[in-house]
């Protein structure tokens, strides 16, 4: 038959890279068996030891991202187990499955209702981003170069030589252009805020005055001999009748308490065998419930008085069926095993304790035995064989005085501001552009012989080519953008 059960894992939530301990529960459902549970890790999770099952035919071995428990013999329905393991959560804040399967892995374990098979991690990253704006501003230095193109026109004509002498005088003129170059150098300041969360854990130590009251109790016993001949007749006819017994294991959490502590429980049932429609939870003498507990089935109904609690399923719950009432209860004044015992239908059939858990639980209290010694002076008319039986009945005046010791949680919030500082480094390339001024010195020469002389006179038609030369000058605004990834 195809294996099937309900599994989750508790607690359900972490910090990063927190180390805490966690339980995985296997409840199996159907009539065929399991012979092997695989729980895959998540990624980034770290198990440094081998868990442990609760099951003694339960083996665990266990590789860097799955464990397996071997079950030897093989789980029958109505059957669970605890598997406690040690983890370490991830850096990296999320929601992690913890996904598990039966057998040859082909089937998959089913989450029962308010159960959960995820751990979510919680953290916050600050990031800050710069994104920087350039503005550019060109500076355009133009060069010209003149380009001389001479025409010469030549008449023959008689004319005197002239030998001009030219006083060329430069003029410059430097330009600088300074390039400078932004280093920003940005020192960030923290001014954490710390939220002070005090835990307060009250310690109390009672002091107890004990006053007993002896209330001696005589039990004579006599020795009759009587004289009797019975003579009986007996006819007996057999009726066979078949019924399925029902049957469940149940236990309850968490299992110790101080005298007169107020805490919630868990009670918890799984089914295994037959069709549970009551489910009967003895409050033990001397603890107090103020409030009606709370079943976990859809259609379980609570009632209880002060003496019981009394869960009815409508439809009844088949084999494999679990639930898990909670409540708040007052625990006694006296120390000692309190049995919350189980009793199903019609109370003719007793829970059983699975392996590993108890339905009791222990309160702590300090305990005075005081030395009584009873005078008795019976007076007797027969002659029987009395045996005194002594029943103190103590009464205990509790005197407690509580110490609290508190413990402060400092939750810092920061805020980083951003200062940035700018060196600024200039470069400079100088443009020289001169300017000429010519001053001609001419002396003729007159020669009474002519000769026929051409005469050239230039055309000089320059001709600009403008180079611009662009420096660009860079500005870099920066703007700091915080993100924050919860």
């Amino acid at each position: 038959m195809t294996p099937a059960a309900n599994g989750y894992i508790d607690p359900n939530n972490s910090n990063v890279n927190q180390v805490q301990d966690y339980e995985y529960i296997l409840i199996s459902q159907s009539q065929g068996t399991i012979d092997t549970l695989s729980i895959e890790i998540p990624t980034g999770w770290a198990v440094p030891e081998t868990p442990a099952s609760n099951v003694q035919a339960g083996s665990v071995s266990f590789s860097a991202n799955r464990i397996v428990v071997s079950y030897s013999p093989p789980l029958a329905m109505g059957f669970f187990d605890s598997i406690t393991l040690t983890a370490t959560a991830p850096g990296v804040g999320g929601i992690y499955y913890w996904s598990s399967y039966l057998n040859d892995g082909a089937y998959t374990v089913t989450t029962p209702n308010g159960k959960s098979q995820i751990v979510e991690v919680y953290t916050v990253t600050l990031t800050s981003t710069a994104t920087p704006t350039n503005t550019i501003t060109p500076t355009i230095t133009p060069t010209a170069t003149p380009t001389h193109t001479s025409t010469f026109t030549i008449t023959p004509t008689v004319t005197p030589t002239h030998t001009p002498t030219f006083t060329i005088t430069p003029t410059v003129t430097p330009t600088h252009t300074p390039t400078f170059t932004i280093t920003p150098t940005v020192t960030p300041t923290h001014t954490p805020t710390f939220t002070i969360t005090p835990t307060v854990t009250p310690t109390h130590t009672p002091t107890f005055t004990i006053t007993p009251t002896v209330t001696p109790t005589h039990t004579p016993t006599f020795t009759i001999t009587p004289t009797a001949t019975p003579t009986s007749t007996f006819t007996m006819t057999p009726t066979f009748t078949s019924t399925v017994v029902p049957g469940a294991n149940s236990y309850i959490e968490p299992n110790n308490s101080d005298a007169l502590e107020m805490k919630d429980y868990e009670y918890l049932l799984i089914t295994s065998a037959g069709a549970v429609d009551t489910l009967y939870i003895e409050i033990p003498n001397g603890w107090a419930v103020p409030d009606t507990p709370v079943s976990n089935v859809q259609d379980g109904t609570v009632a209880f008085s002060s003496q019981r609690i009394m869960v009815t399923y409508s439809p009844p719950l088949a084999p494999g069926s679990f639930d898990s009432i909670t409540l708040t209860a007052t625990a006694p004044g006296v120390g000692g095993l309190y049995y919350w015992s189980g009793y199903l239908n019609n109370g003719a059939y007793v829970s059983l304790t699975p392996v590993g858990k108890v339905q009791y639980v222990e309160v702590y209290t300090l305990t005075a035995t005081p030395t009584v010694t009873p005078t008795h002076t019976p007076t007797y008319t027969a002659t029987p064989t009395a045996t005194s039986t002594h029943t103190p009945t103590y009464t205990a005046t509790p005197t407690a005085t509580p110490t609290h010791t508190p413990t402060y949680t400092a939750t810092p919030t920061a805020t980083p501001t951003h200062t940035p500082t700018y060196t600024a480094t200039p470069t400079a390339t100088p443009t020289h552009t001169p300017t000429y001024t010519a001053t001609p010195t001419a002396t003729p020469t007159h020669t009474p012989t002519y000769t026929a002389t051409p005469t050239a006179t230039p055309t000089h038609t320059p001709t600009y080519t403008a180079t611009p030369t662009a420096t660009p000058t860079h500005t870099p605004t920066y703007t700091a953008t915080p993100t924050a990834t919860p």
